[in-house]
């Protein structure tokens, strides 16, 4: 994964999915897990999607790229 130049809270959210590898989440799900508005848990999904890190369904579950 292109993990290189992550923001610290991508890196947080990202150790949350590895810690738990069957999490799969909506955006609305992982703002209220993480305690992040709904638009900046939207940008850090899509930024560890970007970064290959986690995958995207088309139901917009976000889960662990495996």
């Amino acid at each position: 994964p292109a993990t290189n130049g992550m923001t610290p809270l991508a890196w947080r959210v990202r150790a949350e999915y590895v810690d738990m590898p069957g999490l799969r989440l909506t955006v609305s799900q992982a703002a209220r897990l993480l305690s992040l508005p709904p638009n900046v848990a939207h940008d850090v999904l899509e930024e560890l999607r970007h970064a290959a890190v986690l995958t995207r369904s088309s139901d917009g579950m976000y889960s662990l790229r495996r």
